[in-house]
């Protein structure tokens, strides 16, 4: 009876937006289908799923064509190439959270101008550092942490003039890449994209710091109407 009166069926989840779509396998391009398989149709993988949930980020899934009704979308190289232009331009009037091949599709897509970043070459870099710049984060000026994720790829962001990096990544020999880019475009939207892709959810990118960098990162995207502080 207890449960009953809390009306569970009425209650509307909130919090990050994360797309699905039956037909995402015909719409993933790939490059050199010659040379592809049929785990190449999963694009890059899902990067945020496992990394903003087990932060205790709330998130859910969406389909792509409730997507405008969101406030806050999380894109990566898969799901980058499910919206069609119509969709693409409403969610990118919003707030959007974009790894590294998210913001390669839809450069490749023609929206270069609308994410504030074009997507360099590749590099390397098991360990490494990241520090943080401050702006948004307001508590949090010239932070600087021990950075791995698996795998250690990175690709380099060549953000617009108008862009603002709020991380940067330093590789063991002093070299510096803007890790985190934040932008606001003229349909209105604010986008982050994130230098790392694919399985970032290693034990070196956890911690208190990456917290609140995930907090006030969506309060930023979502204008600060994101449901939850973790």
């Amino acid at each position: 009876d207890s449960l009953a009166m809390l009306k569970l069926n009425d209650w509307k989840a909130e919090g990050a937006a994360m797309l699905t779509d039956p037909d995402s396998a015909r719409k993933v391009q790939v490059i050199e289908p010659q040379n592809s398989s049929i785990g190449d149709l999963m694009g890059t993988g899902r990067t945020w799923d496992p990394v903003l949930l087990l932060m205790g980020v709330p998130a859910r899934y969406v389909q792509v064509s409730k997507a405008s009704d969101e406030d806050l979308i999380l894109l990566d190289g898969l799901t980058a190439w499910l919206p069609d232009d119509n969709e693409l331009d409403k969610i990118l009037s919003k707030g959007v959270l974009l790894d590294c091949k998210a913001a390669e599709v839809l450069e490749k897509r023609g929206y270069r101008d609308m994410i504030g970043v074009s997507v360099g070459d590749m590099f390397h870099c098991q360990s490494s550092a990241e520090v943080f710049h401050g702006l948004i984060l307001n508590d949090m000026e010239a932070k600087r942490m021990p950075l791995r994720i698996p795998g250690g790829n990175w690709s380099k962001l060549v953000p617009s003039p108008n862009a603002k990096v709020l991380t940067s990544i330093i590789n063991p020999i002093g070299e510096m890449q803007p890790g985190t880019v934040l932008f606001e475009n003229t349909l209105g939207g604010r986008v982050a994209t994130y230098s790392g892709f694919g399985n970032l959810a290693g034990y070196d990118f956890f911690n208190h710091q990456r917290i609140s960098w995930s907090s006030a990162l969506l309060d930023w995207l979502s204008r600060n109407k994101f449901p939850l502080h973790v």
